[in-house]
């Protein structure tokens, strides 16, 4: 019995830890609507998730407590590119987050590599900037530098 205990325990312990998820994984294809999110991101939807990404250059006036994550580095605000304009693997598959990062916590520069540790969000909801809505958003609970 306390062998069993403990190993229910340990189960416990073992998924409380943030998964980490890659961009790739956010998408398992697309429909007449866009983007289909992958079984992996639906089931990861409202839990902790850890992402590697770029931080994305924000566009002048931005909330300071917003950033965009994405793929690749970018050399302008996602936002405030035309679809043509954006590198193929950003637009074929929306591979941005934006994320929602704790008080007191300072905007990386943008082009920098970060480690975001966050609860996903899925689903087309307006964010709190004008005139976007992202289907991915990451509500941040640390943001690391990497090398």
């Amino acid at each position: 019995m306390r062998s069993l205990f403990l190993s229910l325990w340990l189960l416990g312990a073992a998924s409380a830890a943030p998964t980490p998820l890659r961009f790739d994984q956010f998408y398992s294809g697309t429909s007449i609507r866009g983007p289909v999110f992958s079984p992996l991101a639906r089931s990861l939807d409202g839990h902790e998730i850890v992402l590697d990404g770029f931080v994305a250059p924000g566009e002048e006036g931005e909330l300071p407590r917003l950033l965009v994550l994405t793929a690749t580095p970018l050399r302008e605000c996602p936002y405030c590119l035309e679809a043509a304009d954006w590198p193929n693997e950003v637009e074929g598959m929306w591979r941005h987050v934006l994320v929602e990062l704790p008080r007191g916590t300072a905007i990386p520069a943008p082009g920098s590599r970060v480690r975001v540790v966050g609860r996903l969000e899925l689903g087309n909801r307006p964010a709190p900037l004008e005139n976007v809505a992202t289907p991915l958003r990451l509500h941040a609970s640390a943001v690391t530098p990497l090398p």
